[in-house]
């Protein structure tokens, strides 16, 4: 079955026919539609949308057998939103403050104040008022090279397999990955890309700051549609995916307990009461990494019940805390830092005393012989 032919957007034909009409050009749609490779009716249905949607001052006449403006339209109205819609972009436009400094931050500033500009005297809201009233105190995202950020943003739509060289955590230097992109997300102020891993023949998860060169794009891939961010982090607690399954039971107690209360922690989580005021949290995860570190954060008001395998983890890095701080105050530790010096200094001397002392004896038992 042939394809047929590809036409314009509809905004771009509207805009040319406002082009047409603006410049007091009599429009004929059989001779508009041949311009714009489309059907005289298109033509028709593009003109009534930008009447009666639009409020346009297009009239007939009947003698020109042509449409022609009743009037003078300096541009379209592009853009039609109500108030409640600008008060949402408004919010989501200071969702975005955490991008302040990032490469990110110019491309929004810009987009922002372009759709700002395109409804200024619109609205009664005063966006000036907004900005004093509404905020967001979020994390710093991590700075992300744009260039980076467009490269695979790119491949993600065009499903392109990328190449580029990538440092893991803890490695001393770059690697070579070969990807193909499924899902690029921003979870708590840091990007990562989530994709096949084709060296490796698994789905991982990449820190974007981590790409440490040029994204190189490759062959196209067919995206598969079972793939679902949320259930594929479902057994994590962030990002980090492991192949265990630990039921994961933590208290909680004092004021741990009610901030725990007043949150979502995880889509499998569970609460159960306890006396006094504490509270019990239940999640099913597969790995335990990031849900020790957490642990620790709350300190002393909250103890892991099981697994075995996560209060382990918690107490190996409470005996690796104790083992740090165990010298005692900085100050303290520069102290005995500068008395062993001296020490060794005094003590060098002192051998060094000790052989001019023998070199005078042998020299003076010498000359007595």
């Amino acid at each position: 079955m042939a394809r047929s032919p590809q036409t314009r957007p509809p905004f771009e034909r509207m805009q040319r026919i406002h082009e047409r009409l603006a410049a007091e050009q009599p429009l004929n749609c059989s001779r508009m539609a041949g311009e714009l490779e489309v059907t005289p009716k298109t033509v028709q249905r593009d003109i009534a949308f930008m009447r009666d949607r639009w409020g346009l001052p297009i009239e007939w006449d009947p003698q020109e057998n042509s449409y022609f403006y009743d009037g003078e339209v300096s541009s379209l109205p592009t853009v039609q939103v109500t108030e409640g819609e600008v008060l949402a972009l408004f919010v989501a436009r200071r969702a975005l403050s955490s991008y302040e400094g990032t490469p990110f931050e110019q491309p929004l500033r810009s987009a922002f104040g372009k759709l700002a500009e395109s409804l200024r005297g619109q609205f009664s809201i005063s966006l000036d008022e907004l900005s004093r009233s509404i905020s967001f105190v979020t994390p710093r995202s991590s700075v992300a090279d744009l260039e980076t950020f467009s490269a695979v943003t790119e491949a993600l739509n065009r499903r392109w397999t990328i190449r580029f060289p990538y440092r893991k955590l803890n490695a001393d230097g770059p690697e070579m990955r070969t990807v193909q992109p499924f899902h690029l997300a921003s979870i708590e102020g840091q990007w990562y890309l989530f994709g096949h891993d084709c060296d490796r023949g698994a789905i991982r998860t990449f820190v974007l700051g981590r790409i440490l060169g040029e994204v190189e794009p490759g062959e196209e891939f067919a995206m598969p549609e079972d793939f679902d961010l949320r259930e594929y982090l479902l057994s994590s607690f962030g990002v980090f995916i492991g192949t265990g399954e630990y039921q994961v039971v933590i208290e909680f107690h004092g004021s741990a307990a009610r901030l725990i209360r007043e949150r979502k922690w995880h889509p499998t989580q569970r609460l159960r009461e306890l006396p006094g005021g504490s509270v019990e949290l239940e999640m099913q995860l597969g790995s335990l990494e990031e849900v020790s570190r957490w642990v620790l954060h709350w300190g002393g008001q909250a103890r892991v019940v099981g697994p075995s395998e996560l209060r382990a983890l918690v107490q190996q890095s409470i005996r690796d805390m104790r083992h740090l701080y165990s010298s005692g105050p900085l100050e303290l530790a520069e102290m005995r830092q500068d008395l062993a010096e001296e020490h060794q200094q005094r003590l060098l001397e002192y051998i060094t005393q000790l052989a001019d002392e023998r070199n005078q004896l042998e020299l003076r038992f010498e000359e007595a012989g």
